[in-house]
């Protein structure tokens, strides 16, 4: 596995902060960039401050459709992998809403690295 983990900027975007704490911890100590957002005021801002690699996308978050997440960051991140997750099984959908995969909660960390082809193989 390549070490170059500091170098991939991790978005994740969720309304339940416990979710959002718990997954930016996880992250940071495997090595990622990662920031967290909940709201879609807060999201806009971080896409127009920072190019992400890979954002994760929560789909059930008040005030936030996350076919419109998903937009805002192919709009502002292009390269970007983006990924759903919920805790229901919502991969259609996301693939639908044009997102390259899906995570139904909880996942674990070596779940989410094929999605990083510079550091899952």
């Amino acid at each position: 596995m390549s070490d170059n983990r500091g170098d991939v900027r991790v978005l994740l975007v969720d309304d339940q902060q416990v979710v959002r704490e718990t997954i930016q911890m996880t992250l940071v100590a495997a090595g990622f960039v990662a920031l967290s957002r909940g709201l879609s005021n807060e999201l806009v801002q971080q896409l127009e401050a920072v190019r992400f690699d890979l954002a994760i996308i929560d789909h059930d978050m008040p005030g936030l459709d996350a076919s419109d997440a998903v937009a805002l960051v192919r709009e502002h991140c292009p390269e970007a992998t983006v990924v759903g997750h919920s805790g229901r099984s919502r991969r259609q959908e996301f693939l639908a809403m044009g997102a390259n995969g899906f995570l139904q909660k909880p996942w674990i960390l070596s779940e989410l690295l094929p999605f990083l082809p510079s550091v899952g193989q």
